[in-house]
Parts: C-alpha cells; sequence; structure tokens
C-alpha cells in the first residue's frame, strides 16, 4: 500500500499492524500535513461486524479529541 493514496493523504511507511489493520504514516503534499491512517485488513472489512467494530473505534477517537480539547 506503500505510495497509495487514500483520501487526500499518500502513504508513505507502515508504522505497526496489529489484529484489525495496519496503522500508516502519510502525508498530504498540498499543504504539508502529516497524519497516521489505519487501514481495516481486506479480510475483516467483508465482515459487518468488524467494520461496525472499526468505524466505532474512529468515532470514540473523535471523542477523545474534543474532551482532550476541552480540559486543555
Amino acid at each position: 500500500m506503500i505510495g497509495q493514496v487514500v483520501g487526500n493523504y499518500r502513504l508513505v511507511q507502515k508504522v505497526g499492524e496489529g489484529g484489525m489493520g495496519a496503522v500508516y504514516e502519510a502525508v498530504r503534499e498540498d499543504i504539508g500535513i502529516r497524519a497516521a491512517i489505519k487501514v481495516l485488513h481486506h479480510e475483516l472489512a467483508l465482515n459487518p461486524e468488524m467494520a461496525t467494530r472499526f468505524f466505532n473505534e474512529i468515532d470514540i477517537t473523535k471523542f477523545r479529541r474534543k474532551v482532550k480539547g476541552r480540559m486543555a
């Protein structure tokens, strides 16, 4: 997947892998922002329950950022 584009981000390198997917360092080249992108393993993406768990994890991460921002 290295070099592929996901949304506006180009995957630069794999930084980790777990049971649900892999995490890549990515860059949005037009504005120079770096980010971590987690990609669900293909075989799990075909399972609706696992895909739901993956998206729930994203929602939890967004919630934590909001809470952390309020506490700053």
